[in-house]
């Protein structure tokens, strides 16, 4: 995913509304309103079945939206930060199917639960009787989609707030007259109340957002798996499949990635400037995501179905063997065409996804075959003789739930800006881990800033411009015995220092070639820097698995990426290190052994710790080692 507009070019824009739109979706809940109540004097088991079908579809396209931004946060991604206020926006219609469902618990009884009925002569429906009950099932389904909303709802004013009080960090609204401006005013005075400074509320809901999103993730695998178990496959009380749950939610999940892709080309063309920072990389984007998840979705139905195939065990086979024989064939193989074969063919290059138009239309199709999906998850379950199999009233009834979710998404993006100016401070640890390098510390919660990645040596650390020192503020671990080992190799690395600076001088002294001495400085001072270097990050080695794993993981790359430089600077003087630690160790070895006189002549001694490397240069030998050494085992 690449990267994006930086935030403070992003500037406050709002959806407007013209009274047309306001006529038209008013018009399509009419229609439905009408729908459902006609057809639920005419057929009242029709009329409930096509308000289930459709309350789960628009609930799910609007979940799916908010777990896509939950998800994105997650991941720290930087390619949505244009469409994060679109995948925020479908939780506007949150409220609105929540007192839709209440509806559902409580008048749906023994006419859409077969099990009801079955409970009492049914052995295998008993046996399940602890999850099939009515009590249960209400109560269950009421606190678990109202901790659900009330969490997505959460995420997404918490995502909203920074931006409710101003850029200037007043707490005052944009300026404006009409009627648009006062209402907005109203809504920032009733979500933004005790405003504590832009800084402080950047850093508040960073935080919040960031512990509260996996909560949010979790909360939606349950309940969207319970929503599945409960509405959609105890309608067969004998079939069960361990990823039906999975496959509903990542169908929801892939229709919130597919509505934001229709949202955001539609945005593109009412105000230049969300075409300007919605451009095509954002579309690409979007466009790839579909595509993946239209493999994906299909994965998951074909995980279950070669299981189910291969089994041809007869109860297994019912939820299938009715869906693909008369008369609801034709109906699963449009499911597949529409939500497999056209969006995978029409997405495959890289053109589609980048043209608007064109990922407008196939995310279209998408969401209608996933539309039809949950039609057919639903009706082939509930199906009598004599009923239809498809019926013009359940899409009637569906534009009644398009015209509330388009009029709550419509009110959101009118009423809060439509691309979030706001955005989360860059996270510092998965840049460390690739050589960059804090230089400050930014606000409250957002951890240091990072500068660009630079791989040549960083200046010696000394007094600073106004003569205050110039100090980095690490705080050393605690004391653990890896730390005193690395204490007392240094101090052993010390004594063996010593002794080879020695003998280095006193060959450097008996030169009387003023060029030669000039050489020869210089090559001991890269032979010295050398071997400081390697102990030196032998000691952070082992000072580094005295750190928590995520530590360890986040300064292991700068570590390795020293050992790397290291290596190469010294390749480039013609000289390399050499460690024989593991190997035999005897007269011939071009190291000395520290603790050789604990040993008796004719023992067999391998290296056991490498105190100072061997230094080899284009000539051979520069340096001995220093080791210590200790009996084979073999």
């Amino acid at each position: 995913m690449s990267e994006r507009s930086a935030p403070d070019q992003f500037s406050v824009r709002y959806l407007d509304r013209p009274g047309t739109a306001k006529a038209l979706i008013g018009t399509m809940v009419l229609v439905g309103a009408v729908s459902f109540v006609a057809t639920l004097f005419a057929d009242p088991s029709l009329a409930w079945k096509s308000y289930v079908v459709n309350w789960n579809y628009f609930a799910s396209i609007s979940l799916g939206g908010v777990i896509v931004a939950a998800v994105t946060w997650i991941t720290k991604a930087k390619w949505n930060q244009s469409v994060r206020r679109l995948h925020q926006s479908f939780a506007a219609y949150l409220p609105i199917a929540f007192a839709l469902f209440i509806p559902m618990l409580a008048f749906l009884r023994e006419d859409y639960f077969p099990w009801i009925d079955m409970m009492e002569n049914d052995p295998i429906v008993q046996k399940k009787a602890a999850w099939l009950n009515t009590p249960f099932l209400v109560a269950r389904n009421a606190v678990g989609v109202l901790a659900l909303f009330g969490l997505a709802l959460g995420f997404v004013y918490l995502a909203l707030r920074p931006d409710l009080g101003g850029r200037d960090g007043s707490g005052r609204a944009e300026s404006g007259a009409g009627t648009e401006s006062e209402r907005r005013a109203r809504w920032r005075e009733r979500l933004a109340g005790d405003w504590a400074g832009q800084a402080a509320e950047e850093a508040r809901s960073y935080r919040r957002m960031t512990r509260m999103a996996p909560v949010l993730v979790l909360a939606f695998v349950i309940v969207m798996t319970v929503l599945a178990f409960d509405w959609a496959m105890s309608l067969e009380p004998h079939w069960f499949s361990t990823l039906f749950g999975g496959w509903f939610f990542m169908g929801a999940f892939w229709g919130g990635l597919a509505a934001t892709a229709v949202a955001a080309v539609w945005l593109k063309g009412k105000d230049r400037e969300f075409d300007k920072h919605m451009g095509s990389a954002v579309l690409w984007d979007l466009g790839k995501l579909v595509f993946a998840f239209t493999v994906f979705w299909t994965y998951l139905f074909w995980s279950q179905y070669i299981v189910i195939w291969y089994g041809k065990l007869p109860w297994e086979q019912a939820w299938v063997a009715t869906r693909s024989g008369e008369p609801w064939g034709g109906l699963s193989a449009a499911v597949i065409v529409l939500c497999f074969v056209v969006p995978f063919a029409g997405l495959l290059g890289v053109r589609p996804k980048k043209t608007g138009k064109v990922l407008q239309a196939f995310a279209l199709v998408v969401l209608v075959g996933l539309w039809l999906w949950h039609y057919m998850l639903v009706f082939p379950s509930l199906h009598h003789e004599g009923d239809p199999v498809f019926s013009h009233w359940t899409p009637l009834i569906g534009v009644g739930f398009l015209g509330l979710f388009m009029w709550a998404v419509r009110w959101f993006l009118a009423t809060f800006p439509v691309i979030q100016v706001w955005q989360p401070p860059v996270d510092p640890e998965p840049l460390e881990a690739e050589g960059w390098t804090p230089v400050g510390g930014g606000s409250e919660g957002e951890g240091p800033a990072m500068e660009a990645w630079d791989p040549s040596p960083r200046p010696a650390v000394g007094p600073s411009a106004g003569g205050a020192p110039a100090t980095i503020a690490t705080d050393p671990p605690e004391a653990s015995p890896a730390a005193s080992d690395a204490e007392d190799l240094n101090a052993d690395s010390a004594q063996a220092s010593d002794a080879r600076d020695s003998n280095a001088d006193a060959s450097l002294e008996a030169s009387s070639d003023h060029d030669d001495l000039d050489a020869g400085s210089a090559a001991r001072a890269l032979q010295t820097v050398a071997k400081e270097a390697w102990r030196l990050e032998r000691v952070c080695g082992r000072l580094l698995t005295t750190l928590p794993f995520n530590e360890q993981k986040r300064y292991d790359g700068r570590l390795r990426w020293f050992r790397k430089q290291l290596e190469s600077a010294l390749e480039d003087a013609g000289m390399r290190l050499v460690s024989i630690e593991g190997q035999r160790f005897d007269v011939g070895t071009a190291a000395t052994a520290l603790n050789i006189e604990d040993f008796r002549e004719g023992d067999r001694l391998v290296v056991d710790k490498m105190i100072e490397p061997i230094l080899m240069g284009p000539d051979g030998i520069l340096q001995m080692g220093t080791v210590t050494v200790k009996r084979s085992e073999s």
